[in-house]
């Protein structure tokens, strides 16, 4: 067993001795959080940079997909549904290439939004310190950490601050060395605090890195985490019977993330990167859907067994994005909820294709999240017309290959699948029965104009049948 005596954490950080923080005072104050059974709970403090860009520890990504993260700006109290709030997701992490976890040098990372965040009176940037510059005297130091000075926690819900004094970074390494007994990680990029003498102000574990940022460019990008149906149209009631809706908590109530399709009563299919998103007990598949603020006489729901995601998949946007769902309890197939057929091995789609869904029907980074399934018609259009144009409007090679179909939007009106439902359908009529040909995989933001691009299901026909009749 390690020792139990005092020793280094960077995992747990606390304000201890702190008070509450006079409402407005710090605006720039993230709260990154995680699913924890029901609820989305904070895990780890961090700072507005500028709209898109956040900052924090590295030692806080760890163990954390950037897809399973929530970031809340505007905060005072985590129990509260505050008018001053925003949410996004984070769509990316990127930690400095020196730190090696744990405890220790180069503890820092950036955090991406995936929607900008609105800046007012409640959500502002902080300003970095001049390169290379020393920091004397007190400092404020505020989060929602443990208030306790054992190592039972104590979480307040309303933000906390303590006015907390900077010391000399020998004085400190030598404290840490005679605290811990083993050598101090302490170094020149770090800078240590001390609590007063009359009341223990502290943070227990927050290394402050110097830093100086360069922000990556905020042009079109790839996305595969949110999909769209944009330029659609609400779909008629009882059209698709084969969708389904993937759903996490969030806060108070499930909560819309991906789409999906059903394939028989036991099984589903949707995108490698919604399964990649959330572990399977966190997610809930409603069938028989049309509008999700209501309680319908047609829905049914199951829980997720387990996912099962294709072995080549690597993350993020690219090919072999394919999963499928085991669902806990088996649906009941009826004129509401039907299985969707799988096309002929490796066959080649053309023409027209259906997409339906519940993601975003907006064309900026905005979304704009229906209620009511939406549809829409695509033209599936050449794979190497769809990969010159991506590379084009990206101005880098393109993901597309030949595991892929692509669609376009009409010049008359922009239909789009770029960035909302994630694993939903797109979808042939043959004598009347719908076929599965695409699983939505990503597009571009911002998505008018923009391809669309899909897993091409025929290409996977013998790994669908071959893990459904092993599992």
């Amino acid at each position: 067993m390690p020792p139990t005596g005092p020793g280094l954490t960077s995992f747990e950080t606390r304000v201890v001795g702190g008070d509450e923080a006079p409402k407005g005072r710090y605006p720039y104050m993230l709260s990154l959080q995680r699913l924890s059974l029901f609820s989305y709970q904070h895990f780890c403090g961090g700072s507005i940079l500028n709209e898109q860009w956040g900052i924090t520890a590295a030692h806080c990504t760890v163990n954390n997909r950037a897809s399973s993260v929530i970031v809340m700006a505007g905060k005072f109290n985590l129990k509260l549904l505050e008018p001053t709030e925003q949410l996004t997701k984070v769509s990316k992490w990127i930690i400095h290439e020196k730190y090696k976890g744990g405890v220790g040098p180069n503890d820092i990372a950036l955090i991406k939004f995936t929607f900008s965040l609105k800046l007012n009176m409640n959500t502002q940037p902080i300003v970095l310190p001049q390169p290379n510059s020393e920091p004397t005297g007190q400092a404020w130091l505020s989060g929602w950490s443990s208030t306790s000075t054992t190592d039972i926690p104590i979480l307040p819900s309303t933000l906390q601050h303590a006015l907390t004094t900077i010391i000399d970074r020998k004085l400190c390494d030598a404290i840490v060395t005679n605290m811990t007994g083993f050598p101090s990680l302490v170094d020149d990029t770090n800078i240590c605090t001390e609590p007063k003498s009359s009341k223990p102000n502290s943070a227990c574990s927050v290394l402050q890195p110097r830093i100086n940022i360069q922000m990556p460019p905020t042009g079109p990008g790839l996305t595969s985490f949110e999909t769209r149906v944009v330029g659609g149209d609400e779909a008629p009631k009882g059209r698709y019977p084969y969708m389904l809706s993937l759903q996490t908590w969030s806060f108070f109530f499930f909560e819309h993330f991906c789409g999906g399709s059903i394939l028989n009563e036991q099984w589903g299919i949707t995108a490698a990167h919604c399964a990649d998103a959330y572990p399977a007990s966190n997610v809930i598949a409603k069938a028989g859907k049309f509008n999700l603020k209501l309680t319908e006489a047609t829905e049914q729901l199951t829980k997720v067994s387990k996912w099962i995601i294709h072995e080549k998949y690597k993350g993020g946007v690219g090919p072999n994005d394919i999963a499928l769902i085991k669902f806990t309890t088996l649906l009941k197939l009826n004129v509401n909820v039907q299985p969707i057929v799988l096309p002929q091995p490796n066959s080649e789609p053309t023409g027209q294709a259906w997409l339906s869904g519940w993601g975003s029907t907006s064309t900026t980074n905005n979304p704009i999240m229906p209620s009511i399934l939406q549809h829409a018609l695509m033209t599936i259009i050449d794979r190497k017309l769809c990969d010159a144009t991506v590379t084009n409007m990206t101005g880098s090679p393109s993901p597309v290959d030949d595991t892929n179909i692509c669609t376009a939007p009409k010049s008359s009106k922009p239909n789009s699948a770029c960035s909302g439902d994630s694993g939903g359908p797109l979808a042939i009529f043959t004598g009347g029965k719908p076929v599965l040909i695409g699983l939505v995989s990503w597009g571009l933001i911002p998505c008018k104009d923009a391809p669309s691009v899909y897993t091409k299901t025929s290409y996977f026909n013998k790994w669908i049948e071959q893990k459904i009749s092993n599992y």
